[in-house]
């Protein structure tokens, strides 16, 4: 080998075809309030220093950090929620300065969200721009995902291992409870920490803030693939959707199943949330119920596939096709005077399920868009934050 082909090896050569003279691989992972930043390691022995540049909002690259030759990690707090950083990096030799990496950005918020993906097998989350993958964890058929307030840990309905599963918000530890059967939904009421399993046999069992098995209802009837149970605080209750017989029922706490209020013949109850009366996605728009038995049907001509509210903006958030226009598309209805904001229209297609997320300037929100099998995430106007690829059809989702 001569000296000009020895020399194109050397990661910092500008003729060098893998690396062009600059280091590669930097990679960003936002948790919160800090970013932890990772580069490529360069392999010279004349090494000196990496330098980090920083911005902010677009603004102009400047020198932030160094970090010693031996490392190629740094976690930068000096950040702010709802901004946008973008990073780079250069090295630094007794002879030489590299030209900057090519630059990456994320933008920074309070919470990450968790997915359980029942097809992938996994639990993960993600940053709170739904860009980048934080952690991923093996669960063998999770269902359903919620978080309790009381212990700061996530309930997980696992389907095949008839288990719930008591996991730690860093998704270290994990705590085995055995139903029996096949959990569907579940639900928890952060009051009295109560555990609300739906199961594939036709039971609604309550488990307590430990997991014990308190109280078991047989409601003489299987359920189907897309049941879901809400608890809902405001009604005192759980709502439950059986989409296989299109009944939605109301239960209040602490009552037998004689006190059901029942709901026949809706087209295809699938989702369901609830704050003060149940909201349910159905193939001819959304049925707002009330405990007493009253039933109103909103925007008839969506083929709804997923709704949820967010409790603090106090509104209800869809996902479906307007059968008039032939568009997909998403919005929000607010839970009191029932006005409807399209929030996207036409811009994606197969929209499945929709997820909100409070912010400081108004509810932005995480879509799934089957066609694609992407998860992509807006802010409360719809412009996107970020999106992510290669996600299932069975999601849940959390915040934390």
């Amino acid at each position: 080998m001569n000296c000009s082909k020895r020399d194109r090896l050397n990661p910092l050569d500008v003729e060098n075809q893998i690396t062009g003279g600059k280091p590669t691989g930097l990679s960003l992972v936002p948790i919160r309030d800090t970013v932890q930043i990772s580069w490529d390691e360069i392999d010279v022995h004349d090494l000196s220093v990496y330098v980090i540049h920083k911005a902010v909002n677009n603004t102009e690259l400047m020198e932030y950090a160094a970090v010693p030759a031996d490392s190629t990690e740094y976690s930068d707090t000096a950040v702010s929620y709802y901004q946008n950083y973008t990073y780079a990096v250069q090295a630094v030799t007794d002879y030489m300065v590299s030209p900057l990496s090519d630059t990456v950005s994320v933008t920074i918020g309070p919470y990450s969200i968790y997915v359980v993906d029942f097809y992938d097998n996994s639990v993960r989350i993600l940053s709170w721009d739904g860009s980048y993958l934080i952690k991923s964890k093996s669960v063998s058929s999770p269902r359903a995902i919620q978080y309790r307030k009381s212990d700061n840990r996530f309930i997980v309905a696992d389907y095949y291992d008839k288990a719930v599963l008591l996991l730690s918000a860093d998704l270290n530890e994990t705590e085995y409870i055995d139903i029996g059967d096949y959990p569907l939904d579940l639900d928890v009421n952060q009051l009295t920490n109560r555990i609300h399993v739906l199961t594939r046999n036709g039971y609604i069992m309550k488990l307590d803030e430990e997991g014990k098995k308190i109280e078991t209802l047989n409601i003489g009837m299987p359920f189907g693939w897309d049941a879901e149970i809400s608890s809902d605080p405001i009604s005192d209750g759980l709502w439950i959707s059986n989409p296989d017989s299109g009944i939605v029922w109301f239960l209040p706490y602490n009552e037998s199943w004689n006190h059901v209020v029942k709901f026949n013949q809706l087209d295809s109850p699938s989702s369901l949330s609830s704050f003060g009366g149940g909201w349910v996605a159905t193939h001819a728009g959304i049925v707002h119920l009330s405990p007493i038995g009253d039933s109103e049907i909103l925007e008839p001509d969506i083929y709804v596939t997923d709704v949820e509210i967010d409790t603090m903006s106090k509104k209800c958030f869809y996902v479906g096709k307007d059968l008039a226009k032939n568009s997909w598309v998403a919005g929000k209805i607010d839970l009191e005077t029932k006005f409807n904001t399209i929030l996207l229209d036409s811009a994606y297609h197969y929209l499945h399920q929709i997820y909100p997320i409070p912010s400081e300037t108004g509810t932005e929100f995480l879509i799934q868009e089957s066609a694609t099998w992407t998860l992509i995430r807006f802010d409360e106007n719809g412009n996107k934050l970020g999106e992510m690829e290669n996600f299932n059809s069975r999601l849940d989702f959390q915040i934390y």
